[in-house]
């Protein structure tokens, strides 16, 4: 009702070019519904991703430490789930400690539903190989300290390349 009334009253068009025009944002508006609605998820799954990715090095450390400590896996995700930080695996930790201690899930089960549900394939590894571990009856610490060094290597070796991207960049510029 808009398009119309404004070709019509303020632009003073035609009726004829005035349908054209609602049409037309007709057509638009619909589109971008559609497409907006199509790519909200899969911004919202790779902003989790990432968020996820950026904090791996430093919670696989973290959880090594209070591995090494003899700390139960359970207790382990409690702790992490009270940390006061702006980590996406803070959440995680929370999703696996509310599994635990309000579904009365397993920890093992909680942690193979999280490995499910997470949009990073590096949180999924890490908790499936975590599972893996507890299976086998491994050292936990030994497992995750073995992680947080790989994690972050790769997190060193992202760093360098975007260095060197602003590099070029800033020669460009």
């Amino acid at each position: 009702f808009v398009v119309p009334l404004v070709s019509l009253l303020v632009f003073h068009l035609s009726p004829m070019l005035a349908l054209l025009y609602t049409v037309g944002a007709t057509l638009f508006g619909g589109a971008f519904s559609i497409v907006g609605f199509y790519l909200y998820p899969i911004i919202k799954a790779d902003s989790a991703k990432r968020n996820l990715e950026d904090g791996l090095p430093f919670t696989t450390g973290y959880l090594s430490i209070l591995a090494g400590a003899g700390v139960p896996p359970a207790q382990m995700f409690r702790s992490l789930a009270k940390i006061d930080a702006s980590l996406s695996i803070c959440q995680e930790a929370k999703n696996i400690v509310r599994d635990v201690e309000l579904f009365g899930v397993d920890i093992i089960s909680a942690l193979d539903s999280s490995s499910k549900r997470t949009p990073s394939e590096k949180f999924k590894e890490l908790l499936e190989g975590f599972i893996a571990t507890m299976h086998s009856g491994g050292e936990l610490g030994k497992y995750l300290s073995e992680r947080s060094a790989q994690y972050m290597k790769l997190k060193k070796i992202a760093l360098r390349r975007l260095g060197d991207t602003l590099g070029v960049l800033a020669e460009f510029y």
